[in-house]
């Protein structure tokens, strides 16, 4: 304890200055994950009933991610062994999560139009870049004692590491996942989406005059 006084003193600061607490980015992450999650499976081609269970599977496992995480974090001043116990934990659901992600991304782009697999090639990329970064935020308290002079900057560092890959995991993955769904709006015959995507410059030349003479025949 004495050896990681920055440490401590950083969480008590949290405590009796309420300056910012990791519970309210569980909180927020308990919301936030679902929702994601479930984002994907309205992009990707998955029947009503695939849809329905994996749906249930993102969501439970997402919030044992979460839970289980939330649990540890208590643990990381005052017992390592249970710090880590439950971020194994944690990171069993994490790594069932992308492995699920992983499949259906892959499986599932090979019927999308040329640009939506590309760009679902490079949300499959950002997931497991940005997703790494939450269990390697959550072990830097266990970590930082190597440092002991230096503990002060754990927390600093953590809510760098997470303000990050919430960012490229929320935001970014957001605006990939919106662009592949109105690609293959698009390609689905959605008049407004076939507009955006010229209008844009986001569709191919072979693809706009594809669309243009389907609307040239039905006129």
């Amino acid at each position: 304890m004495e050896q990681f006084g920055g440490w401590v003193l950083v969480q008590q600061a949290d405590i009796t200055e309420s300056t910012f607490s990791n519970g309210y980015r569980y909180l927020n992450w308990s919301i936030d994950v679902p929702c994601l999650l479930t984002q994907m499976l309205f992009v990707i081609d998955v029947t009503p009933g695939r849809f329905r269970k994996l749906r249930f599977r993102f969501i439970t496992a997402g919030l044992l991610m979460i839970y289980t995480g939330y649990i540890g974090q208590y643990f990381e001043i005052t017992n390592t062994g249970w710090f880590l116990f439950w971020g194994a934990v944690s990171t069993v659901f994490y790594v069932y999560i992308l492995y699920m992600m992983g499949n259906w991304i892959f499986k599932s782009r090979e019927n999308l139009p040329r640009q939506a697999y590309k760009t679902m090639g490079t949300i499959w990329w950002l997931i497991l870049i940005s997703w790494t970064l939450y269990p390697l935020a959550y072990l830097v308290p266990w970590a930082w004692k190597a440092f002991p002079a230096w503990g002060a900057w754990a927390a600093v560092t953590r809510q760098f590491l997470y303000t990050m890959a919430d960012i490229f995991s929320k935001v970014v993955y957001g605006v990939l996942l919106s662009s592949v769904a109105q690609i293959r709006s698009a390609a689905e015959g959605y008049e407004p989406a076939i507009q955006v995507q010229i209008d844009g410059g986001g569709a191919s030349q072979e693809y706009i005059e594809r669309n243009t003479h389907n609307e040239s025949t039905r006129l």
